[in-house]
């Protein structure tokens, strides 16, 4: 059985997210939040979390410019992450609404 909850973190305190998330019986939500060559912060989410409640853990400690522009854009993805099963029921169901690249 999958909960309904799941928990992000940044790069900040990672080992305090852990702990956090072990308290409440989960695991940490898999993303990958990483630093282009130029220092450009990246996320990148691994799962869907439409329909979820979502917490996201980060502090905003030395560097703060850093870790609170983590914070920032990992609340962007998770409020722009699409809706998979959504998407796939509307490629099955919906005339015109093929998968990319597939002709018919």
């Amino acid at each position: 059985m999958s909960s309904k909850m799941m928990v992000f973190t940044g790069n900040s305190n990672r080992d305090l997210a852990n702990k956090v998330a072990s308290r409440l019986y989960l695991e940490l939500g898999s993303a990958k939040v990483d630093k282009f060559s130029d220092g450009e912060v990246t996320v990148e989410l691994n799962e869907n979390v439409r329909g979820k409640d979502v917490f996201v853990l980060q502090s905003t400690c030395e560097p703060t410019n850093d870790n609170l522009m983590e914070l920032l854009l990992i609340i962007d993805a998770l409020r722009r992450a699409p809706d998979l099963d959504r998407t796939r029921r509307r490629w099955r169901t919906q005339p015109g609404h093929g998968r990319p690249g597939i002709r018919r």
